[in-house]
């Protein structure tokens, strides 16, 4: 098995908590249309999914280029105050760049809003590669967005390893022949649901710094 060389992020619930960012934009467009909005649990597996086909099956009377306007502009306005990165993950990219790892986020959120230096996230220099949503043709689970990081940082897909908190993340992974691992914080996709199913991932780690003994394990060929 080859050593692997980057590690590729999913951004939402994974790199950053946007939990509660995505569940008021949700929020925001059933107030708007004066409907009644629906549990948590209904919106959080739309988590990692393209947004507009999302939208689209909840608000199914209305325009979809309308109801992604909705959401998008009033995310926009609460952006800066409503993310932060997850418990120990800016410690684990600094460890995993003293170990000559190279990184990148594969996403389906917007660069607008990727690019945006009034969070806690600062993409320069820690991440070589950056997907975003404009990049790409066919979203998660399609192979298409981790196979244009892998062109990007010139390794094969056995060199790489894929960080996730969704079925679309590990599925988008296992495509492009990508070792998955799903974050045990995920609200999309807990762990234990995801066990037994066809987006079952290769690994799962609970907390942040277990991405480090779990590349120790791969390295050694546990």
């Amino acid at each position: 098995m080859a050593k692997i060389k980057a590690v590729l992020f999913d951004f939402d619930g994974t790199l950053m908590d946007t939990n509660q960012l995505i569940l008021d934009s949700w929020y925001h467009v059933f107030d708007t249309y004066g409907m009644d909005r629906l549990p948590k649990e209904k919106i959080t597996p739309t988590f990692g999914r393209e947004l507009g086909a999302s939208l689209k099956e909840f608000f199914p009377d209305h325009p979809e280029e309308e109801t992604v306007r909705i959401y998008r502009s009033f995310q926009q306005q609460i952006f800066k105050d409503r993310v932060r990165l997850f418990d120990g993950m800016s410690e684990l990219l600094e460890a995993l760049i003293s170990r000559g790892l190279r990184l990148a986020v594969v996403t389906s959120r917007l660069w607008q809003t990727l690019h945006n230096n009034s969070y806690d996230f600062k993409e320069e220099p820690l991440f070589e590669v950056i997907v975003s949503g404009e990049d790409i043709t066919i979203p998660k689970p399609s192979p298409q967005p981790c196979q244009i990081a892998l062109e990007r940082l010139g390794i094969g897909p056995d060199e790489a390893i894929m960080i996730g908190d969704s079925a679309h993340d590990t599925l988008c992974a296992r495509n492009a022949g990508v070792r998955s691992v799903l974050v045990g914080w995920s609200l999309a996709c807990p762990p234990a649901a995801a066990k037994g199913t066809d987006y079952e991932p290769d690994y799962v780690i609970e907390k942040a710094s277990d991405l480090l003994t779990l590349l120790d394990q791969i390295e050694r060929g546990e």
